[in-house]
């Protein structure tokens, strides 16, 4: 077997400087380790590293190109700081466990190959695994470490046992990265989040890079640093604009229009890489840019649905399978997404595709193949493509835009049931899209009925209960220290055992009545931390009730409860959660003023009043 000297010197980095302390070997059984490891490990880093260097965009469904073409430098955030891709890398083997969050289309994943990549090719000899997480939503275990080891195609036989792989991974001589997290299933979230959360504080030396779009629930991973994938910068865009394999004249046009004027009209959009693309794709069409982000789904899917390719000779068109009008196949393309998107599926097998086809083709009462429909997806307006042996989407947030474009048609189902687990996953977007859509269907089913019950709670409370209100209201709190020696902050967490995230997805859909309920815990005299270690160590600690789930958290916390309204009354936390449930009170009676408007509105326009 041949093998690609990148691969080889990888190899053999690793085998040099990890051969004894995990192999027991020394001498020249290094360089025999370095040979027999390539029989296991070179199919896997060649493959990956093949697949990372070249990437399909949205307007190049038919080709691969090499990633180095079109990538626009990546920086985060981290402790109010802004970092380069460099100096992320010179931090991990310090920081060792690290979260990066960005939003849907922010480029976490396109960064993680680059990382990959540069890890690969680096002068470090431990060796980088990327795994897509989704993947472990088929399997009966979610343990994460078999699932890797499985993932590189090990197993027995290998060089490496299972046992060794671990030991390799604890002591920090594999980098796991983990893409995706939030592709988890939400059944098993919580446990592979206890698992990794054990993981690292069992073995602190362990190299762990977890990648998600934002979730309340880092707040507690305490032995983590937390990165946020910055929005780029307006000379970031006109210059991917400038890089992707669109025709030159539009996207010229297109790039210096974002130069001048676009960009600070529309930053919001044009700063997240996957709405700039879409957004080249629709210019020639609409030459406008729309204030609503489900408008711009829906002219990006009109464009794709009818588009010539750019790439090819002008009247070329691309054939389409099916004979349905746009409106039959959104409407099938929504029924399959929302039904796969409940289940999260994100990657399928060609026979688990067609059968979610099948269904939403039954559903709309279309009589079509769907074989066809899916090479319609894949060919004509490349929302899925094939990956490998799967079929995946393009992007994650068309399955939650058509999601939402399903819900907003008002289906004979129970909506409320529907939009509770839903609300899940407070990090997408299907449910804030739906409210754009048709927000007094949402209000009137939904949000007004589920706000009944909270405000129930918050009017029962006043500013000197602010510990009582927001366990009743939202859920268990607790406090607790992080940082090492020289540098401790207090956290202030909840328990994702018990947690109502319905009040907080209500803040994050009615944002303008939540302005300035955050900055309290945003301030430097946010809590003092010598006053939350007193009390940590004069407060009991609670024993562990029989059959209670192992904690993921350490003894290092303040469970939070009515007792201890009256010392953080006059806090900033107190100050937070009193700012929070008025905020609560006041969304409650626009609400209902919006849902009893809406509803005189519709008797008056039917003239039944």
């Amino acid at each position: 077997m041949t093998i690609e000297p990148q691969t080889a010197t990888l190899l053999a980095k690793f085998a040099e400087k990890f051969a004894e302390p995990i192999f027991g070997l020394a001498g020249r059984a290094k360089v025999r380790l370095a040979e027999t490891l390539s029989l296991n490990l070179a199919p896997y880093y060649e493959t990956t590293i093949a697949r990372c260097s070249n990437i399909r965009t949205l307007i190049s469904r038919d080709q691969s190109i090499p990633i180095d073409l079109i990538y626009v430098p990546t920086y985060l955030s981290a402790e109010r700081k802004t970092i380069n891709e460099d100096e992320f890398i010179e931090r991990i083997p310090r920081d060792k466990a690290i979260i990066v969050c960005g939003s849907g289309g922010s480029g976490k994943s396109v960064f993680m190959r680059r990382l990959f990549l540069a890890l690969a090719h680096g002068t470090h000899a431990a060796l980088p695994i990327l795994v897509e997480l989704r993947g472990i939503n088929t399997l009966v275990s979610s343990k994460i470490l078999p699932y890797v080891y499985h993932s590189l195609v090990l197993g027995p036989g290998s060089v490496i046992s299972e046992r060794q792989f671990e030991a390799a991974v604890k002591t920090g001589a594999i980098y796991l990265i983990l893409d995706g997290f939030d592709e988890v299933a939400p059944e098993i979230r919580s446990s592979l989040e206890k698992e990794l959360i054990e993981l690292q504080r069992n073995n602190p030396n362990m190299v762990l890079i977890v990648t998600s779009r934002e979730d309340e629930r880092f707040s507690s991973w305490q032995n983590f640093v937390r990165f946020s994938v910055l929005p780029m910068a307006k000379k970031e865009v006109v210059e991917l604009l400038r890089k992707l394999p669109y025709q030159k004249v539009i996207r010229n046009k297109f790039a210096e229009a974002v130069r001048t004027s676009l960009y600070d009209k529309h930053e919001s959009f044009l700063s997240n890489p996957l709405l700039a693309t879409m957004m080249l794709i629709t210019y020639e069409q609409f030459a406008q840019i729309p204030d609503k982000i489900h408008i711009f789904y829906e002219q990006a899917f009109e464009t794709l649905f009818f588009r010539h390719d750019t790439l090819k000779e002008a009247g070329f068109e691309r054939k389409r399978y099916v004979d349905l009008a746009i409106n039959e196949f959104k409407n099938c393309l929504s029924a399959f997404c929302i039904s796969t998107y409940v289940k999260a599926k994100y990657q399928f097998t060609e026979s688990e595709v067609l059968d979610a086809i099948t269904a939403a083709c039954r559903h709309e009462k279309l009589d079509v193949r769907p074989a066809d429909f899916l090479r319609d997806l894949i060919e004509s307006v490349c929302i899925m493509q094939r990956d490998g042996t799967l079929i995946t989407f393009t992007h994650r947030s068309f399955q939650e835009y058509f999601s939402a474009c399903f819900i907003s048609r008002s289906p004979s189902i129970d909506l409320a049931d529907l939009l509770d687990k839903l609300s899940l996953q407070p990090q997408d977007n299907v449910i804030s899209m739906v409210l754009d859509i048709n927000r007094p269907l949402i209000e009137r089913t939904w949000i007004a009925p589920r706000l009944r019950n909270i405000l129930l709670i918050a009017q029962k409370y006043n500013a000197k209960q602010p510990i009582t209100f927001a366990s009743e209201a939202i859920g268990d709190f607790f406090l607790s220290t992080m940082g090492n020696k020289s540098r401790l902050r207090p956290v202030l967490s909840v328990r994702n055992e018990r947690f109502n995230r319905f009040p907080i997805l209500v803040g994050q859909l009615y944002p303008e009545f939540f302005k300035g309920v955050f900055d309290p815990l945003m301030s430097n005299d946010f809590i003092d931390v010598e006053e939350v270690q007193r009390r940590i160590s004069l407060r009991p600690r609670r024993k562990k009730a029989k059959g209670e789930a192992q904690q993921i958290f350490g003894n290092g916390t303040l469970n939070l409860s009515g007792e201890d309204d009256e010392w953080l009354a006059e806090t900033s936390i107190g100050h937070h959660f009193e700012r929070f449930r008025r905020a609560l009170l006041a969304v409650g009676r626009h609400v209902e003023r919006s849902v009893k408007e809406a509803e005189k509105s519709g008797k008056t326009l039917l003239l039944l009043k």
